[in-house]
């Protein structure tokens, strides 16, 4: 996407029932890329919204198991990723365009330490030749209301 297409919105099956209203987990919400906040150190603001050249936090964070996700200019045209739960998305910036990543299944680690495969699971081994295979589902919205999670 271009660089300034970069609102990202979502709905995800979450896996707790509550979440901070800025937690970069929480089930449903919006986020910019550079969100309009005073870069401070140490920072003083949440840290869903610190920014780094890949974007803020908040926007760069792997959304896991997504309904559907929204990449679009702030009030105007954009893309959705319509899923049924199994699928992932993660966008960040590059130096000329926003990429979104669309995944079947989220990395994991092959580290066998405890506290690291209890967070993030022990990942999939792609052997030589094996054929992975997905199913995307982008729509084209020409329009996207100003409002905050007003989707579906």
């Amino acid at each position: 996407m271009p660089r300034d297409c970069d609102a990202l919105e979502w709905d995800r099956k979450a896996e707790w029932n509550v979440y901070p209203s800025d937690h970069i987990g929480r089930p449903r919400g919006a986020a910019r890329a550079f969100p309009k906040t005073t870069n401070t150190v140490p920072p003083t603001g949440p840290w869903s919204a610190d920014v780094s050249p890949m974007g803020s936090n908040d926007f760069r964070s792997t959304k896991r198991h997504i309904r559907w996700a929204a990449i679009h200019y702030p009030g105007g045209p954009g893309l959705i990723v319509e899923s049924n739960g199994d699928q992932h998305v993660r966008a960040f910036v590059e130096t000329d365009r926003i990429s979104i990543h669309v995944n079947n299944w989220y990395g994991g680690t092959n580290t066998g330490r405890g506290e690291w495969t209890a967070n993030y699971g022990t990942g999939q081994l792609i052997r030589k030749g094996e054929r992975i295979a997905s199913k995307l589902k982008l729509l084209i919205r020409p329009q996207f209301p100003a409002e905050k999670g007003n989707r579906k």
